[in-house]
């Protein structure tokens, strides 16, 4: 009776999450939904991308977030470099929309413009304008001193404008500088953001990331001790770059952690010693942007003047700086509850009570365990923005609920998360 009766009993199958197999569909189910990290698609010449808009044509690089190729947009009929993924998981694909906003919105003739950003099934890139032309030091091993004060004031003038929209970029270095080739003239063109960050302002919270992130030879020794960046360290790598450029060689040499602890307790050779037919102003210059401590660095005025950066086109401010510049340079698709507008808004705001009646019987059935969907929908113009945020920040005020704020994007085809 009793083998009868386990025989014919209904079997239990195991919660999935106590499934022993690693192949398991459940496993497999978790693995698709958390995108868990995997290798970037391997991008062949011909391979087409979104529905057949970009041919890849060839790999031009690769660097330690990403592989860059040229694609032809058939949109457009024009080439374009794309950076992709090595690897997709969320940090990396974190990291790849933080330096496509960065500095999207930023236009700059020193800058690489950027065009937009696209997610193919589990393809992560953005496009960019593709540049022909030759990295920082090696475009320089082939001219003499008036190039390199022509890109160095280029260089200069880039950098402030990364400066001007809030920002640092605190990788620079001969392999993220490209010079075109153009008929005027060489052009500089600043690229590879994927390590800028939100410069800190008096007063303001600290948003720069803490930890080594960089390269090692271009660092500043307050990158290297896990400090905070500033614009003082990007003119830091600004002269070691012109340091390489006068002497042909590195101020500092070695393994990574000797070179690191050196810019720590010595100072940088003398340009003049290794180079006595350099220029004295630009030695100088070189000798001041070497400085240890980031307060005896040149103030920027000084180096424009120095290299003739204040002489070129006026830098353009950034077309993302606005009221919300928060939700901006925050780089990922949630803004914090910190983000929501003050309660100035409300002392400020008439109007649309009857509207404002409905948001706050929907947020009390919220509270009830219900929940609630709404759209708020109107012309262009009419202030729904501006609705919203008053609202927002009269919950917040009152302690009600935790404010979560997202955002779309113009220039991005990704899915929303």
């Amino acid at each position: 009776m009793d083998d009868k009766r386990r025989t014919d009993a209904p079997k239990r199958e195991a919660h999935p999450s106590q499934s022993s197999g690693e192949d398991s569909a459940f496993d497999r189910l978790l693995q698709e939904a958390a995108k868990v990290s995997s290798p970037g698609r391997m991008l062949a010449p011909g391979t087409r991308l979104c529905e057949g808009r970009f041919v890849i044509r060839k790999r031009l690089g690769e660097g330690g977030m990403g592989v860059v190729f040229e694609a032809l947009d058939t949109r457009t009929d024009m080439p374009v470099a794309m950076k992709t993924l090595s690897r997709v998981d969320a940090g990396g694909i974190y990291r790849l929309k933080h330096e496509f906003r960065s500095l999207v919105g930023v236009t700059h003739p020193y800058l690489v413009p950027l065009h937009e950003l696209f997610a193919d099934d589990d393809l992560w890139f953005f496009t960019m304008a593709l540049i022909q032309g030759d990295r920082f030091d090696h475009y320089l091993r082939k001219h003499q001193e008036e190039r390199l004060r022509a890109v160095l004031a280029q260089l200069a003038a880039g950098v402030q404008a990364i400066h001007d929209a809030g920002k640092l970029h605190r990788d620079l270095k001969p392999s993220n500088v490209l010079i075109a080739k153009e008929g005027f003239g060489p052009r500089v063109a600043i690229l590879d953001f994927g390590l800028t960050s939100a410069a800190s302002t008096p007063g303001a919270t600290q948003t720069i990331e803490r930890g080594v992130a960089g390269t090692p030879a271009y660092m500043a020794p307050e990158q290297a001790r896990a400090q905070p960046a500033t614009e003082a360290s990007d003119w830091y790598a600004v002269g070691v770059m012109l340091f390489e450029a006068l002497t042909g060689e590195l101020p500092f040499k070695g393994e990574s952690l000797d070179l690191l602890l050196a810019k720590q307790t010595s100072a940088a050779p003398k340009v003049q010693s290794l180079a006595p037919d350099a220029p004295t102003d630009l030695a100088e210059l070189c000798e001041r942007l070497l400085e240890k401590d980031p307060a005896a660095r040149p103030a920027p005025a000084d180096i424009h003047r120095i290299t003739g950066s204040e002489l070129l086109a006026p830098r353009p401010m950034s077309q993302s700086s606005s009221r919300r510049s928060t939700a901006s340079t925050s780089g990922g698709d949630f803004i914090a509850d910190g983000d929501v507008p003050s309660a100035d808004l409300a002392e400020t705001f008439v109007g649309r009570a009857r509207e404002i009646g409905v948001l706050e019987t929907a947020l009390g059935d919220t509270n009830d365990g219900k929940p609630v969907l709404m759209l708020v929908a109107g012309p262009s113009g009419i202030g729904k923005t501006t609705f919203v945020e008053h609202f927002l920040a009269s919950v917040k005020g009152r302690g009600d609920a935790v404010v979560l704020g997202g955002r779309c994007y113009q220039r991005e085809s990704v899915p929303f998360k």
